[in-house]
């Protein structure tokens, strides 16, 4: 978690109820509305599973990403979610084993490499990477109308833009891919040649042709007034937000940008569903 600061989470807890309403007035759905969407579960079976299960977050003590308040506004996002919540007294292994000592069902915990749900009755395990994806590219679909026959740009050809990049096409839209990381992009399409994505050549070109853009890296300001038409819709999972401050002033209710929330339910969305078990 070294792209994320406390400064990008300070002020989640106390305006989660505020940035849900927000979501509902641009998307038409609830932070768990669309979460559920993303991971393809009922919203009711999600909320009824919330009811009754139990979630740790166990904060880690080593490394570069020791993020200050994280578990805690982990345990407040889950929490608002509807799920039964806390944060465990101990760190790494001695808080895991606090976390499954005191009855929990599901644990949250990050490292420099991977931050992850595990749920421990269905032995799943959820990445935050291809979850924030897959919420972020829903939300693009919802805010803009639908993806269908439509093209879209994906900047960026990590974990979640590829994440991203398959959910797009999952609900039928027509994907463009660039990275400045042009070998990221080929092995992308190599492992992936029934999806049908092409590779973006020129960024500022790209930007112009599509209205449709899912912004998935960790650079600042990539996307600024000039970039943005009055067709635009802007999906932004990258930490910190791509697009520049005047362009997020004229994109009111056309991006979408968090640094966690979204990440986060999806992720809780996938751990609680039902499915193959996951192999350790």
């Amino acid at each position: 978690m070294t792209r994320l600061k406390s400064s990008n989470i300070n002020d989640i807890t106390q305006n989660l109820k505020e940035y849900d309403l927000k979501l509902q007035e641009d998307l038409g759905l609830s932070l768990a509305g669309l979460a559920c969407r993303a991971a393809e579960v009922s919203e009711a079976d999600f909320r009824g599973k919330a009811a009754c299960l139990r979630v740790s977050a166990v904060p880690m003590s080593c490394g570069k990403g020791v993020i200050s308040s994280f578990s805690e506004t982990l345990c407040e996002i889950v929490q608002y979610l509807g799920f039964e919540a806390s944060v465990s007294k101990n760190s790494d292994i001695k808080g895991f084993a606090e976390a499954i000592e005191a009855g929990s069902d599901i644990v949250l915990s990050a490292d420099d490499d991977r931050f992850v749900a595990f749920n421990l009755r269905n032995r799943r395990i959820v990445d935050n990477g291809p979850a924030t994806g897959k919420g972020f590219a829903m939300g693009l679909v919802e805010m803009a109308g639908g993806v269908h026959d439509r093209p879209v740009l994906v900047i960026g050809c990590g974990i979640v833009g590829q994440s991203a990049a398959k959910k797009v096409v999952e609900q039928g839209g027509r994907v463009t891919v660039f990275d400045t990381n042009k070998s990221r992009c080929a092995n992308f399409l190599d492992d992936n040649k029934n999806l049908g994505v092409s590779i973006a050549d020129d960024f500022s070109s790209a930007l112009q042709q599509h209205s449709l853009v899912i912004e998935a890296t960790p650079a600042a300001n990539i996307i600024g007034e000039k970039d943005i038409k009055d067709s635009t819709f802007i999906a932004a999972p990258g930490v910190p937000c791509g697009v520049t401050r005047k362009g997020r002033e004229i994109m009111a209710g056309r991006l979408l940008w968090d640094p966690l929330q979204i990440g986060v339910a999806t992720m809780l969305a996938e751990a609680v569903n039902e499915g193959v078990l996951a192999k350790y």
